[in-house]
């Protein structure tokens, strides 16, 4: 009896220990749960800080602002209309300065293809006076030659004025012999 008394006794501590085990294995994953829920909306919360921020709210004046309701909209509200409206202006001297640096780019990229066009013909009669260079050598090699020509036809033009100038003595010589 006694016997059996223990193993129902040790059967009934067994499945205490199961279940124990059961639960506590699933209060560690409940507990792993909520811990990534708090991370991450503790993550969301931080985010929402700094967008706050950079819209110039003020967090913690929010959360002051008493009964988290009306009171705290309407102070959310009213900084934000007036950070919108600062936006505004911002973002129209920041459309106006990219306007004009746009013009003054435009102004500059005109520039700057006037002046290759410049340096296009002024590369193109380079090339000219290169070519015209090289016909300029041929001819001034076929003038040469035609200075020869004409140089040696003076010569002979001469010695042929001097061989008739010759005759013609010649001639009257002997037309005064004669």
């Amino acid at each position: 009896m006694k016997r059996a008394l223990l193993l129902n006794f040790a059967r009934t501590f067994d499945r205490q220990v199961f279940f124990a085990h059961r639960s506590l294995v699933q209060l560690r994953e409940e507990l792993v749960e909520e811990k990534l829920s708090r991370d991450r909306l503790s993550t969301e919360l931080e985010g929402l800080k700094r967008q706050l921020g950079r819209l110039g709210v003020d967090w913690e004046a929010v959360l002051e602002g008493g009964d988290g309701g009306a009171a705290s909209v309407s102070a959310l509200s009213g900084v934000s209309e007036e950070r919108v409206r600062n936006l505004e202006g911002s973002m129209g001297a920041l459309l106006d300065s990219g306007r004009k640096r746009v013009a003054a780019l435009e102004s500059a990229l005109k520039e700057a293809q006037e002046e290759r066009s410049e340096w296009q013909q002024k590369a193109e009669l380079l090339r000219l006076k290169a070519q015209a260079g090289d016909s300029r050598a041929g001819l001034e090699s076929q003038l040469a030659k035609v200075v020869k020509e004409r140089d040696q036809a003076q010569a002979d033009t001469i010695s042929l004025q001097m061989e008739l100038s010759s005759g013609k003595e010649k001639v009257s010589i002997i037309i005064k012999q004669g």
